[in-house]
């Protein structure tokens, strides 16, 4: 395959960039916009080739698949060619299908270009397949110059590495998703948790670059976890966030892996809300991004597994297998302190009577209900009395306390996937082997010079295990760190 070299200025130096060229190929047009004749057409392309579609709207109540071939699908433009995403016939508990499901074939690039897919009405997708699905072993992808109205669904579902999302626009009706990234490698995600962190390259993350991001009312343009790695840069996000997932509420799947966020502009015109970026795993660098609205924080960071267990990996509060945990030299959770509750019945509050405790002398350390076997993080305490954290998120309070009820402190020093952490040993398997802490490196987060509403805007952490100044830096650039070359060299054929 012909290759071409290009020269690109980065924020720090120049680079040298070789990619495989667009293979040149026939031209076919689809006999109509119908997904019967617009599969056809795809069916009917060989390497190289483009397909063409005519303007004109159509509704489909089935998929085009591209599988075993590198193609562009091209529409007449993002004002002229609409496919509207209907019903399956009949209707079942997936209610939407993927307008475009896509397998990038290695070798060429692979493009959906120039139209637009509106979700329709009807029922909503609880399952987030998204609209357009890109998936397969190449690195040269790319969605551009899409309209794309996500109203029953998420738009996009990621689990390919390497491509370029670029200049859509991306408009979220309700509370829906934009973009979820699952690029992690393998059925988990357990590979990218295994490798090098490997910032400044295209070999594994995703990019979203140059869109616009507009959301009805708050909602998150980017999501994501199964070891997710993704760029987003130069983009503008109108009261749509961007968040991603760590080890709880998704079972098996590992956290998201890491992030690259820099030169946005994300605008929120809502209610108080607590902050624009999200994190919840991963590892990365977050700069230069403009922030505006009424938010608490410009970027937050929790564990959720601080204060509630989620299977399989449990509750990160000094037991479970997976996680650093405060130990003996038998490998036994160390029991700092022991006791009985003597308080009323139902309370958020523990209390010990005959204590001496130091004013927060157990904050950040875990508190166990050892009648219920409910725990949660220690937030502060008195002389005799504990404060947990409460919350009723994923299913009900987490901790209460009855007279009577037994208790025992203990810590968790590391929480697996958390932020701050990188390469580990590889575990896997659909039960995850071996359950054992996986020695990931510390790799912190590095964030600078962001604003919010023209202050300087840094990252705050809501949880005990992820500590500032060694999980994460704020005010200082990451050393060594050189962006990818921008544009994308795809985005530039």
């Amino acid at each position: 395959m012909n290759k071409r070299m290009m020269l690109s200025l980065t924020a720090t130096g120049w680079c040298v960039l070789a990619f495989a060229s667009a293979v040149q190929g026939a031209t076919r047009t689809a006999a109509s916009l119908s997904q019967a004749h617009v599969q056809e057409a795809v069916d009917a392309a060989g390497d190289g080739d483009t397909v063409l579609l005519p303007a004109g709207t159509a509704t489909w109540s089935a998929s085009v698949v591209v599988a075993g071939k590198f193609i562009t699908i091209q529409g007449a433009g993002s004002d002229r060619t609409t496919i509207v995403g209907g019903d399956y016939l009949p209707s079942t508990t997936h209610p939407t299908h993927r307008v475009f499901e896509i397998t990038a074939k290695a070798g060429g690039l692979t493009r959906l270009t120039s139209l637009t897919i509106d979700g329709g009405t009807g029922a909503k997708d609880s399952y987030n397949k998204g609209m357009i699905a890109v998936a397969g072993p190449s690195t040269t992808w790319r969605v551009d110059h899409l309209r794309v109205r996500a109203t029953r669904t998420c738009a996009m579902h990621v689990s390919a590495s390497g491509g370029v999302i670029d200049r859509n626009t991306f408009v979220l009706v309700g509370w829906i998703f934009g973009i979820y990234g699952f690029n992690g490698g393998g059925p988990y995600g357990d590979d990218a948790w295994a490798e090098p962190t490997d910032l400044g390259t295209a070999n594994s993350a995703f990019f979203i670059e140059d869109n616009v991001f507009e959301a009805t009312e708050r909602s998150f343009a980017l999501d994501g976890w199964k070891g997710q790695r993704v760029v987003v840069r130069h983009n503008t996000f109108k009261n749509a966030l961007i968040g991603n997932h760590g080890t709880e509420s998704s079972g098996r799947l590992r956290g998201a892996r890491s992030f690259e966020i820099y030169e946005n502009l994300i605008r929120y015109t809502g209610p108080s809300w607590p902050d624009a970026i999200g994190f919840r795993s991963g590892t990365g660098v977050v700069f230069n991004n403009r922030i505006e609205g009424n938010f608490k924080e410009a970027m937050r960071v929790e564990n959720y597994r601080d204060w509630r267990s989620f299977s399989p990996w449990g509750i990160a509060t000094g037991e479970s297998p997976f996680d650093k945990n405060d130990v003996d030299e038998r490998g036994t959770p160390v029991v700092y302190e022991t006791g009985t509750h003597i308080g009323p019945q139902g309370t958020p509050m523990l209390v010990c009577a005959g204590k001496t405790w130091s004013s927060d002398q157990w904050k950040g350390y875990s508190v166990f209900n050892t009648t219920t076997g409910k725990s949660s993080v220690i937030i502060s305490n008195t002389q005799d009395t504990l404060a947990a954290r409460i919350d009723s998120s994923y299913g009900g309070v987490n901790l209460v306390w009855n007279t009577g009820d037994g208790f025992k402190i203990e810590r968790c020093l590391v929480a697996l996937d958390q932020m701050g952490r990188g390469k580990g040993r590889l575990i896997s398997g659909d039960v995850p082997s071996p359950a054992a802490w996986p020695e990931q490196e510390p790799d912190p987060t590095y964030v600078w010079n962001n604003t919010l509403n023209g202050r300087v805007g840094g990252l705050v952490s809501g949880s005990p295990h992820v500590k500032e100044g060694v999980d994460f830096v704020n005010g200082i650039p990451k050393p060594g760190y050189r962006p990818y070359a921008y544009p994308h060299p795809l985005a530039s054929q």
